[in-house]
């Protein structure tokens, strides 16, 4: 029996080293494979948003997108929003109560697009037992904001009409996609938007000079997307 036991244990590493070269052209995953897959595929959705950086005016608009994904890391998306805005209880308290008159500047809509980086992709699970996949990206790109002036502030003297001027921006963003099946997800953005204003463009008397400066919004979006 001592005799067998030994032969056993001398041959076992011969054994193994011939089951490497058996099976090395196998490849063992240990991470189970992506639940969804991006690549080739296109993307449509719609997405409610609202600018969170406004002291007089709540605004919100409706987006559509459409993207095409190059790989699974790599896409780029065309935006198109509109939308409107509603006057805070605080502008107007000082608008009847003070006689202030609020200068005030809104989004009424932007269009442009963006590249996106997906450098993350997981899942977590929760105490059901159900796994939830998600995704974490970063976008950057640019387009047009059209900012509606409205020379509230001017009163009587002012020789301006209320209208939209359009003013072109840059983003950055950072968005999480959540998967609730193998076509369709949920979606979050939070998007910093930087577009430059000339002073004289709220000015109540038209043709006066102005200056440029830099003006920013804040964007938290919330919405839908299927893949084609």
């Amino acid at each position: 029996m001592l005799k067998k036991i030994l032969i056993l244990l001398c041959l076992t590493p011969t054994v193994l080293h011939g089951a490497d070269e058996l099976f090395e052209e196998f490849e063992i995953r240990v991470i189970r494979p992506r639940y969804f897959t991006k690549r080739h595929r296109f993307e449509i959705g719609a997405q409610f948003a609202a600018i969170t950086n406004q002291t007089f005016v709540y605004t919100y608009l409706l987006a559509a997108n459409v993207g095409y994904h190059f790989s699974e890391q790599w896409g780029a998306e065309l935006v198109g929003a509109y939308g409107l805005s509603l006057e805070k209880t605080e502008k107007q308290i000082l608008d009847k109560d003070f006689d202030i008159n609020t200068q005030v500047a809104t989004t009424e809509r932007y269009y442009g697009g963006n590249v996106r980086w997906t450098p993350m992709y997981g899942k977590y699970q929760l105490r059901n037992g159900r796994l939830i996949y998600f995704d974490t990206f970063l976008s950057a790109g640019g387009g047009l904001l059209g900012i509606r002036q409205r020379y509230d502030h001017c009163g009587e003297g002012s020789t301006r009409s209320p209208g939209v001027f359009d003013y072109p921006f840059f983003e950055l963003g950072l968005g999480q996609r959540f998967f609730v099946s193998q076509s369709d997800s949920l979606r979050w953005d939070l998007k910093g938007q930087v577009y430059t204003v000339n002073s004289s463009d709220s000015a109540c008397v038209e043709g006066t000079e102005g200056e440029n400066f830099f003006a920013p919004n804040i964007t938290l979006q919330l919405g839908y997307g299927r893949f084609l």
